[in-house]
């Protein structure tokens, strides 16, 4: 199912950047030096889509049975940054949007990104960049459980103990490197398209860990991680 999703997502991705109006404004020639930008997802759908491999705990879950499938999440983007010539500078984050909540098992994705890329090709409107960064990273899963039924007094009811819901989680840093294709700069005020494809690796092997309880042998995972982001960035240029 989340695999449809994806490839759907995608594919209406590519449909909406097709009306870019690039290629319609006048003056091509005009080179902007320098400028700033802020770049968020689209106001019809999110398109940070992400595979993730954390093999140990993906493998526990899958060998007792309690979740389907953790890898795939899907975000929503925020970026700002500056660019200088041919070099661009940006602060990325993404958090994991409310969809499909229903499932207890439903991974939580936080990552934040410090990226600088350079367009190693460029056309009349096109660049095509490729860039190296680093990201902190929290994914984390929740075990829901449901509260046996059972009778109590409403004037204990702040007395009473009762069931958590453990969350697991796998923080840490990583490295980034990814290649994105964007618009070039035609006005002092531009809209354009950003695609991104990128690969985050972890730094080393971080421990699960839980905010309910103190883990005893708790596995270690170095994260693997591909994903893709459609953004639509709002540039001035000068």
């Amino acid at each position: 199912m989340k695999q449809m999703i994806l490839l759907a997502a995608i594919v209406l991705t590519f449909k909406v950047a097709g009306i870019a109006q690039t290629d319609s404004i006048t003056n091509p020639n005009r080179e902007f030096k320098h400028g700033y930008f802020l770049r968020t997802s689209s106001f019809f759908f999110s398109t940070n889509l992400s595979a993730i491999w954390l093999q140990n705990m993906q493998q526990f879950l899958k060998e007792r049975d309690l979740a389907k499938d953790t890898r795939y999440v899907i975000n929503i983007p925020f970026e700002t940054g500056f660019r200088f010539n041919d070099w661009f500078f940006s602060l990325n984050m993404a958090i994991t949007t409310p969809f499909f909540g229903d499932d207890a098992f439903n991974p939580k994705m936080f990552t934040t990104t410090m990226h600088t890329e350079r367009t190693v090709f460029k056309t009349r409107n096109y660049r095509f960049n490729v860039g190296l960064g680093a990201s902190l990273y929290q994914y984390a899963i929740s075990i829901q459980q449901e509260e046996p039924d059972r009778q109590v007094n409403f004037n204990d009811l702040l007395n009473t103990t009762f069931r958590r819901t453990p969350v697991l989680s796998n923080r840490g840093g990583a490295f980034d490197v990814a290649v994105s294709l964007t618009n070039r700069e035609k006005r002092p005020i531009s809209i354009e398209n950003c695609f991104r494809l990128g690969y985050r690796r972890g730094f080393k092997r971080y421990k699960w860990k839980s905010e309910s309880f103190q883990l005893i042998n708790a596995p270690s995972d170095q994260l693997d991680m591909i994903y893709f982001q459609y953004l639509v960035s709002i540039s001035r240029n000068r």
